[in-house]
């Protein structure tokens, strides 16, 4: 359940109500991002799904990240894949992971972030991961995969303030 106890402008809220995840049908064990969690993270929200509750506020920049992805998907071409949902059975269970585009050989994933989590370099390693497990779906389902590529998009990154970066 997605709540409104912020008071989000009704717009946004009905927005974030519609952004629906395609990641799990009835025959998905987990997503890709499931896969990524903690084992008892992942079982724990497998088991009590319909009692999480999650405030829509909470969500603005997941629905920027959905936003990025309308984006991308116009970007399209014939040479590339975009938005592409993929699949893959190991030991008998289904494993899906929605791949943000694909493009000669190169795998790309689009994240909206904070400059903090490349400063820090905190998220990296669960990208990498990420991207990594996408790469192996699409090497399954035929295709070559010779990149990995994150394309992160700053959202609190200044201009002003770009002498301090990370070197």
């Amino acid at each position: 359940m997605i709540t409104n106890n912020n008071a989000i402008p009704a717009p946004i809220y009905r927005a974030v109500l519609n952004t629906k995840y395609s990641g799990e049908g009835e025959d998905c064990f987990c997503s890709v991002t499931g896969l990524l969690k903690g084992v008892k993270e992942l079982i724990l929200e497998q088991r009590h799904r319909h009692e999480i509750v999650e405030e829509a506020s909470d969500r603005i920049w997941s629905l920027m990240g959905s936003a990025i992805h309308s984006v991308i998907e116009k970007s399209q071409t014939t040479d590339t894949l975009a938005e592409q949902r993929l699949k893959a059975v190991i030991d008998g269970k289904t494993i899906t992971g929605g791949v943000d585009l694909y493009e000669y050989g190169t795998v790309f994933d689009f994240k909206f972030t904070s400059i903090w989590s490349y400063i820090y370099g905190s998220r990296l390693a669960e990208w990498t991961r990420q991207l990594n497990v996408y790469a192996y779906l699409y090497r399954k389902a035929g295709y070559i995969v010779n990149n990995i590529k994150i394309i992160a998009i700053y959202r609190d990154w200044q201009k002003s303030k770009f002498k301090f970066r990370k070197t």
